[in-house]
């Protein structure tokens, strides 16, 4: 053999030697990893494992249990359920615990924020997979129907059956998570005193799939996507490199314990028949139109319209909104105004879930406001006396604690709007003004040809319940494709707070619009900020005698089919707008703007489909457009 052949004989070797040696060291190290939840606790358990509950009518719903680090044998605690329809968990593969081996990974990823805070806290978490959900069988024809919500009440009777169950059962939960939060108030089981709802939805209707009757194509059309293939999606096939990647790390939703070969999973996700959203929505265009085939509205498992139940239950509230999370925060305060149960309202300059700071006067390196570790530690701190002390709900004081943009102070009140809340009007007037003066808006109206390229860009406050924080930009660019009305310089501080109510008398030339209005702040460079937004569809203006289904700021528009009209085009209407309720702090030299567009057209539907449209907007004494601004002048 030639000493060439030798050295890559040799060389050959030593490479198969050392490709063994890594793989054997990859073995080891993922086969020797012991993730956070497989640990046990003193009393001898692991702290996480999962199980299926089965339920009256024999649908088996899927639920981790978390258990703090130190639970002893003889420990009683206190629970929180988090339910969801994201899938409570997912199963963790061979390739992460790899990763996590050499250092590439960090922790169990199932051990969210949230768990983590609260076991620390003394609370045992239990992570729920809703009916026909994740692992869970069943199917689920509209979200939090009747059956999901009877299931909640069934899993805490499981709970409270466990030996480390003090008797005591809270919920918590942010979006999906937090209405389903609310309702498991609703069956009034006893062992549950607390729930905290955060950034959810009281009315999802207006507050986010038609706010106004206008259609959030941008978010339903996304989460349609979403849920269903969440709700259909098995594990891949073998075979592909896709797949054999994905199995390697992670096969999706985390099936039971006692699922050892997935079987369970796989016939929980192949016998649904979960109708898509988006396609149950076609036929939705009001209030109290059926949804899909259900022979209902959408508004029959919305909160509001259980409110009598859960205000029989009692249990104390601890619900958290951002100004800038879609429409929940309005949603908050009706929840407030609406529901005799004690209850904490925290408004805060927080994005949707808690994520990000929102204060769009703050100085970019100003620390946030309160990171979700903080948000959790206040959440287990409400919890506490009711879980762990055995304090009635009703010891707990109402009131709502809310932060001023532009100020960074938070502030507390028992009702809303605060006490000293006065209504300051500033009339439209000619060249774009706005003035306090309805002498100075003599006879007159302004054109405007509705520009359906409008928009509040992609990262809006109806962005953020996909995740990423909100940023409006400079609106002085924006702002040209709008009608605007401008006040002249402020000669001090204002504080608004409340719900800005604007009304205008326009013409159109077609029988339906939508109507975008905004509320902005000029700086003296000319910088716009935005501030809050309303929305209304022009067939849905009728302002409604009627009484309110809950506690309303502001006109009230039933969004219903029978107070549907179409405008008759050219002919002179009243639109009055509620614009979503807003703290902000304008300085002294900033003017005051409210902006009326036509179409946003990066997140709702164009109305009218096609074609052009044009309003005429009047502005005298017979037709006063105004804004009224819930109002405090500062010293």
């Amino acid at each position: 053999m030639s000493k060439a052949l030798k050295i890559l004989k040799y060389f050959g070797i030593a490479v198969l030697g050392l490709t063994v040696t890594a793989v054997l060291a990859i073995l080891i190290a993922g086969s020797t990893v012991t993730l956070e939840g497989e640990r046990l606790t003193p009393a001898g358990v692991e702290r996480n494992d999962s199980v299926y509950v089965t339920m009256r009518d024999g649908v088996r719903i899927a639920i981790d249990i978390w258990r703090p680090t130190d639970l002893a044998a003889d420990d009683k605690v206190p629970t929180l359920i988090r339910a969801t329809r994201y899938g409570r968990a997912y199963n963790i593969g061979f390739g992460y615990r790899v990763l996590i081996a050499f250092g590439q990974a960090s922790g169990d990823p199932n051990l969210r924020p949230d768990i983590r805070v609260l076991n620390t806290a003394g609370y045992a978490v239990v992570r729920v997979d809703a009916r026909g959900s994740g692992a869970s069988f069943g199917h689920r024809a509209v979200e939090w129907s009747e059956a999901e919500v009877a299931d909640y009440g069934e899993i805490v009777d499981w709970i409270i059956r466990q030996p480390w169950s003090n008797g005591r059962v809270g919920a918590y939960g942010v979006s999906y998570d937090g209405n389903a939060a609310e309702l498991i108030a609703v069956p009034n089981h006893p062992a549950v005193v607390a729930v905290a709802p955060m950034f959810s939805y009281f009315d999802p209707f207006e507050e986010l799939i038609r706010p106004g009757g206008v259609f959030d194509d941008w978010f339903i059309s996304r989460w349609s996507r979403i849920t269903k293939a969440l709700d259909t999606r098995l594990p891949c096939d073998r075979g592909t490199r896709r797949c054999l990647r994905e199995k390697w790390f992670s096969d999706g939703i985390k099936p039971v314990d006692a699922d050892r070969d997935r079987s369970l999973r796989s016939a929980a996700v192949t016998g649904r028949a979960n109708p898509e959203v988006l396609a149950s929505l076609a036929q939705v265009e009001f209030r109290d139109d059926a949804y899909g085939a259900t022979g209902m509205s959408l508004d029959a498992r919305s909160p509001y319209r259980l409110a009598d139940e859960i205000a029989a239950s009692g249990v104390a509230m601890n619900v958290w909104a951002g100004w800038f999370d879609s429409g929940t925060v309005d949603g908050a305060i009706a929840r407030f105004k609406t529901l005799p149960n004690p209850q904490r309202l925290i408004i805060a300059p927080l994005t949707h879930g808690g994520k990000h700071d929102s204060d769009p006067f703050a100085p970019a390196d100003r620390p946030a406001s309160m990171d979700m570790e903080t948000q959790y530690r206040m959440l287990a701190g409400f919890f506490d006396p009711f879980l762990k002390e055995g304090l009635p709900p009703d010891s707990l004081t109402r009131e709502i604690r809310y932060y001023t943009l532009g100020e960074g102070v938070w502030k507390s009140t028992t009702q809303w709007p605060p006490a000293g809340v006065s209504t300051m009007r500033w009339y439209f007037a000619p060249e774009g003004a706005l003035s306090p003066d309805a002498s100075e808006t003599p006879e007159g109206s302004d054109r405007y040809q509705v520009d359906f390229t409008a928009t509040t860009g992609k990262r809006s406050r109806w962005h953020t319940i996909n995740g990423p924080d909100v940023v409006y930009a400079d609106r002085r660019e924006a702002g040209q494709k709008l009608l605007t009305y401008t006040s002249a310089p402020l000669d001090r501080d204002i504080e608004i707070t409340g719900n800005p109510v604007v009304r205008f008398h326009v013409a159109a030339s077609r029988p339906d619009s939508a109507f975008h209005v905004y509320l902005e702040s000029v700086a003296p460079d000319g910088a716009v900020t935005y501030l809050t937004e309303g929305i209304l569809r022009a067939q849905n203006r009728k302002v409604s005698t009627d009484a309110p289904p809950y506690a309303v700021v502001g006109p009230y528009h039933s969004l219903e089919r029978a107070d549907a009209e179409p405008l008759t085009p050219g002919a002179v209407t009243e639109i009055a707008v509620s614009l979503y309720a807003i703290s902000a702090l304008v300085p002294k030299g900033h003017a005051i703007r409210v902006a009326l567009a036509g179409a946003n057209a990066d997140i709702f539907e164009r109305i009218p489909a096609d074609g052009e449209l044009e309003w005429q907007v009047h502005r005298s004494r017979a037709y006063p457009s105004h804004v009224d601004l819930p109002w405090l002048v500062r010293d």
